[in-house]
């Protein structure tokens, strides 16, 4: 696909390149007395007298760097320059239910799949009690979709029908890698355990949900250590078991807080051990997949390279929390060779059916390079396309600072690229649970 390349405009130029600006604009259905020709405005324009290319079909132009290098501008996912190899694990940071991001994966995956053999995606919002019952969709065995996957159902069921066009031994899989979310999820997943265990954990007493509920942090681990016990010689379990463990640690943490038992810095400690528990998991499956790629789809805050992004974590937001290493900025310390891009939309709703509704209204304005222009500006000198990519990692782009709630950090220190749309539409539609 080919790329129109811009340059940067010189002084001498800057006299001409009002009446320029004023013939683009028009050409892209914008009125002249709108129009202000700062010196920043006037930076990211094309010198060049022939229209921004348009995107209709299939065969039009893809993508343009119409403004500098390593910004690009579409209307078609697909024509998004993405990298293809490289990487051990590819990680695309959404801030949930929003379908484009989602969307973007399923694209992705699709490349991925073509151009380095990639067969395997780990994804955020579903406990890994359920990993079994997932691809067990997936693969085409089953066709229950499960109102526990709502936040993901259009990812899961997106590759399920194009899983249904591939050989078996093609097929993608799915790898949840998290701690359980809530208590019935820990308990789920211990009961899938001990059924997987079968004769060896007959003499473990499986409690009633009711019954599990009363039992303290003790008790609760200790059923954990009886059927590790067990499960000499089966590796796998062992490392769910742990996950489990690692749950129950998290589960009792929150609500010890909650009920004001602990203190905010406590509380913060436990935090890190989520973070941990996915990098060990995705850490043991890098390892089992022996250098085949892997796509991730999991949080804008848990994508960072470098804790920067501020998220309100129930009644309060700490600095402190901010300081915690993600998943991401874990493994990639240990060495393990990262992409992540950050997906978001600037407006339009986010919604999953009876259980989130979030209007999007993100300012792409406070999205700044060190030159002044904006990611806002981006979009304004292209009104004919929904999407903007910033590679970050070209050294002109890594200065990016993407406002206030990323802390004035680098975005370039962050992520290697940040991907907006215009608008985004809910997870929630007819087809998904």
């Amino acid at each position: 696909m080919a790329k129109n390349r811009f340059r940067y405009h010189t002084n001498t130029l800057m006299a001409c390149l009002a009446i320029l600006v004023i013939s683009v604009l028009v050409a892209c259905g914008t009125h002249p007395e709108s129009i202000q020709t700062t010196s920043a405005t006037r930076t990211i324009l094309t010198t060049e007298a022939t229209p921004l290319p348009t995107l209709t079909t299939k065969t039009s132009i893809p993508h343009t760097q119409n403004l500098r290098p390593g910004v690009y501008t579409t209307n078609e996912i697909d024509a998004l320059p993405l990298p293809t190899s490289g990487y051990e694990l590819y990680v695309v940071g959404e801030p949930h239910a929003e379908r484009e991001a989602h969307q973007l994966v399923f694209s992705y995956l699709k490349t991925l799949y073509e151009t380095a053999g990639m067969r395997d995606i780990i994804l955020e919002q579903i406990s890994p009690a359920y990993e079994r019952d997932v691809n067990a969709y997936v693969l085409g065995h089953d066709d229950i979709v499960s109102p526990k996957w709502s936040f993901v159902a259009d990812v899961v069921i997106d590759v399920r029908m194009f899983n249904d066009t591939l050989p078996d031994s093609e097929k993608v899989r799915f790898h949840l890698v998290d701690i359980d979310p809530d208590f019935a999820d820990m308990y789920t997943h211990l009961q899938v355990l001990r059924e997987e265990l079968g004769a060896a954990a007959m003499g473990i007493d499986m409690p009633s949900l009711s019954e599990f509920r009363t039992w303290d942090e003790a008790e609760m681990l200790a059923l954990v250590d009886q059927m590790a016990y067990v499960s000499q010689g089966r590796p796998g379990i062992i490392s769910e078991l742990t996950t489990v463990e690692d749950s129950i640690r998290s589960y009792v943490a929150w609500q010890r807080f909650g009920m004001k038992e602990i203190s905010e810095s406590e509380f913060i400690e436990q935090l890190s051990i989520r973070e941990e528990r996915i990098a060990q998991n995705t850490q043991n499956l890098l390892a089992k997949l022996d250098g085949a790629p892997v796509l991730a789809l999991y949080g804008g805050w848990h994508a960072q390279k470098h804790p920067a992004m501020i998220v309100p974590l129930g009644s309060f937001s700490s600095p402190v929390f901010m300081e915690i290493q993600s998943w991401v900025q874990r493994l990639a310390e240990s060495g393990v060779s990262i992409y992540s891009v950050l997906a978001w939309g600037i407006s339009g709703e986010a919604k999953v059916k009876g259980s989130y509704l979030q209007q999007v209204d993100r300012d792409p304005h406070q999205m700044r390079f060190s030159d002044g222009i904006t990611l806002g500006d981006v979009f304004d000198a292209n009104p004919q396309h929904s999407i903007v990519y910033v590679d970050l990692r070209l050294g002109t782009n890594s200065t990016l600072r993407l406002g206030d709630d990323f802390q004035d950090v680098p975005a370039g220190e962050i992520y290697d690229g940040i991907i907006l749309f215009r608008e985004v539409s809910p997870v929630e539609q007819e087809k998904y649970p």
